[in-house]
């Protein structure tokens, strides 16, 4: 099916058509009649860009992640929960960042947000890494389901829901939290330098001292490299000086290890003793 949000054609495929009804039924205000995915019944009358894809129910016959409720776009995956609910939450947020973004006075990034209180780090990886990490979740810091987010200063501004603007485009409220850092976790290709026996049991990353060396060794880390990477997500000159701000204070960070990316973010985060 196609929704219409704001100015935008935008594509949902189901994996069942159960979870087509429920989709109608959360969204069905948006629901374009007139439009079709390639592949459905009638042609599209003008181009969608995109289409995202929904599985509410658990695949039986499949195991692992993919087998699980969850939302994507292409191979990239957005949100992951056993609860339905989840996706269909993390669905209508995506949803709201889609017709927030419309709003080209404002400063949007596509980064990912994790937030512990009233504080935000911004993320550059790759789903899934770091989706639903155990040690994050320890942590009590939370990934928000965002396809955006607007920054002011050091505000991060998260857009609501698409159903919280059924009542108008100014009907619902953005979320702001306080920007405390930036973290990049990059894909790496060179071979481990240790024995599978060596690595972390639950992901396979090299401790902490290895981690160090290939980091120093394959993918050095310096502040420049760090203000270039994350100023050129946005040509502002504001979104600059944030970053500039940030690396000075030793609040961006990147690595190739999951383990560390996340140990990253759980400490900026928990920097002031805002979560156990």
């Amino acid at each position: 099916m196609t929704l219409r949000v704001g100015d935008q054609l935008v594509g949902l495929r189901a994996d069942s058509d159960a979870t087509a009804a429920t989709i109608r039924t959360m969204f069905g205000a948006w629901v374009d009649a007139a439009a079709s995915l390639p592949g459905e019944q009638g042609a599209p009358d003008e181009p969608i860009p995109w289409a995202f894809s929904v599985r509410l129910h658990a695949d039986s016959s499949g195991r692992g992640p993919r087998a699980v409720p969850q939302l994507r776009i292409g191979r990239r995956l957005l949100a992951r929960s056993r609860r339905p609910d989840d996706v269909m939450d993390a669905l209508d947020h995506v949803l709201g960042g889609v017709l927030a973004r419309q709003d080209d006075t404002r400063r949007w990034l596509g980064l990912r947000t994790f937030v512990a209180g009233g504080r935000a780090v911004l993320v550059d990886a790759t789903p899934p890494a770091l989706t639903a990490d155990p040690r994050l979740t320890r942590a009590k810091v939370t990934e928000l389901p965002t396809w955006s987010v607007a920054v002011d200063g050091d505000t991060v501004h998260v857009p609501p829901p698409l159903t919280a603007t059924s009542a108008g485009p100014d009907a619902g409220a953005d979320s702001a939290f306080a920007l405390v850092g930036l973290v990049g976790l990059d894909a790496c290709s060179h071979p481990a330098a240790t024995d599978a026996g060596e690595h972390d049991a639950d992901a396979g990353e090299l401790d902490a001292e290895q981690h160090a060396d290939h980091q120093a060794v394959h993918h050095p880390i310096n502040p420049g490299a760090l203000l270039a990477r994350f100023a050129a997500r946005h040509p502002s000159g504001e979104w600059f000086h944030t970053v500039e701000h940030l690396v000075e204070n030793g609040r961006v960070h990147a690595s190739t290890d999951r383990a560390v990316a996340a140990e990253q973010t759980r400490r900026l985060l928990v920097a002031d003793g805002t979560t156990g």
